[in-house]
């Protein structure tokens, strides 16, 4: 059986865990392979070398480095979850690089077929007291995801997440869209990553016609 190996930080474990829910339509496996709030040098990686040419890897795993450490704080109120941007210091582009590079050398020889996700952005407006100071990382943020999309573009399957989201090109670039699907200024809710994997599927796999019905799911759910 053809495994999906789903490799990251939360995002990962939310989007495998959306992508078991279809286990049963086709004949694959999902594996996640996840650490809530890792940075790179955290992140669970399986062993690659047990891969085959039928598997898929995932890879969710470059997002938690984009700001410096501890820079970021959860608060709990009324049973909502906010994750603030308490620092707004991000991490620079040679950082970004030595990161891309480090992921570059363990995918280097993976047999399965690599598949990377850019970054899901995260801490868009999350108060009225932090929407000042941190002001224009969504710009910040995109850029970042140029560089990895240009990075790996040569090497893998290089995904820009916003496609799996929003069907034009506009809305794919619109921060009040992107962030009205954020549940606590970082994570989406289940039926969004829902979404996302049902949208995923098709370009997983070839031929994607056999993924009609998944297809279907993701043009239905809003």
């Amino acid at each position: 059986m053809r495994r999906i190996l789903v490799i990251g930080a939360s995002h990962a474990k939310k989007l495998g865990t959306a992508l078991k829910q279809f286990e049963n339509q086709r004949d694959f496996k999902v594996e996640i392979y996840a650490q809530p709030g890792a940075r790179f040098a955290n992140i669970p990686f399986p062993d690659l070398n047990n891969c085959t040419e039928q598997d898929v890897a995932i890879f969710m795993c470059l997002g938690n480095d984009i700001f410096e450490k501890n820079s970021h704080q959860v608060e709990c109120k009324n049973r909502n979850k906010t994750i603030h941007l308490s620092k707004n210091k991000p991490s620079s582009e040679n950082h970004l690089l030595n990161i891309c590079s480090a992921l570059q050398k363990r995918i280097a020889n993976c047999r399965a077929k690599v598949v990377i996700l850019d970054n899901f952005y995260k801490h868009l407006r999350c108060c009225k007291s932090h929407m000042e100071s941190n002001r224009g990382i969504f710009g910040l943020q995109r850029k970042y995801n140029v560089i990895i999309r240009k990075f790996f573009a040569s090497q893998c399957t290089v995904i820009e997440h916003t496609t799996l989201l929003f069907d034009t090109y506009a809305d794919r670039r619109n921060e009040r869209k992107y962030r009205e699907l954020q549940v606590d200024a970082v994570h989406f809710s289940p039926c969004q990553y829902l979404k996302i994997a049902a949208r995923l599927l098709p370009r997983l796999f070839s031929p994607p016609s056999i993924y009609t019905e998944v297809k279907r799911i993701a043009t239905e759910i809003k």
